[in-house]
């Protein structure tokens, strides 16, 4: 989540086989109709939200917590417009699209409730990871001399991993799962986060593959590093070395 949208490295376009046109059309703004601004909606549901600190800044977008003072405070990934092509364009509705489906299907992808536009900025509003991310406990683990308890790695895998079968029966690939990328809520559960180079593979096969070369250098799989077509195996690799 940390990582704004447009941040990893290696990013290209997408290859033959991939849902790169799956959105519907674009409105001359550059969103499709389904991400224009319910004004009266909207204003009803975050009347009195306010940013009570960033969490995370990015190439493109901003992270920000919001709280009302009465319910449970929530994070908006603001993603600026500007300078934005219309395969980012698609990128960002295909993101949201891919994550309001999966978070319905497990508690172990983050949860989204909303999105919409407003001037040049789209609001992805998602719920907030009390305890951060993984990369940043691991960190203060480290920083720490401390280590994860075997149950609790198991705990964590086992998640994540269940996580990545819902993502990867939907014909989703992640493309960019790493320590940044997993959040953790209050209770510590983990959650697989950051749609933004995921993509959906529309194919009667069984099995599906990707070839755009995508993601983060440490993580990704040896197929893809050698340019070969990949697929959730390349998830499941980055899993295994997160």
């Amino acid at each position: 989540l940390l990582m704004a949208h447009g941040g990893s490295a290696g990013v290209s376009s997408d290859s033959p086989g991939e849902a790169s046109d799956e959105t519907p059309p674009l409105l001359p703004g550059g969103f499709t109709e389904s991400f224009a601004v319910d004004r009266a909606r909207r204003d009803h549901k975050y009347r009195g939200f306010l940013p009570l600190y960033v969490l995370g800044r990015g190439t493109q977008a901003t992270v920000v917590l919001l709280h009302d003072g009465e319910s449970s405070p929530v994070v908006a990934k603001q993603i600026d417009a500007v300078g934005l092509t219309v395969k980012d364009v698609q990128a960002v509705q295909r993101e949201v699209l891919i994550l309001k489906e999966l978070c319905r299907k497990t508690r172990h992808v983050v949860r989204y409730f909303d999105c919409y536009c407003e001037g040049r900025t789209v609001s992805i509003i998602m719920e907030y990871a009390a305890s951060g991310t993984l990369q940043q406990v691991m960190a203060a683990h480290t920083k720490a001399g401390a280590r994860f308890s075997p149950a609790c790695v198991h705990v964590w895998l086992y998640q994540l991993a269940s996580a990545l079968q819902i993502v990867h029966e939907a014909r989703v690939l992640h493309r960019d799962v790493k320590p940044s990328n997993v959040l953790l809520a209050a209770n510590g559960d983990a959650k697989l986060a950051d749609f933004g180079l995921s993509t959906r593979v529309e194919t009667e096969r069984e099995s599906f593959m990707a070839s755009t070369f995508c993601g983060t250098p440490f993580y990704i799989s040896p197929e893809e590093a050698r340019g070969q077509r990949y697929g959730p195996p390349a998830d499941v690799w980055a899993l295994g070395v997160l």
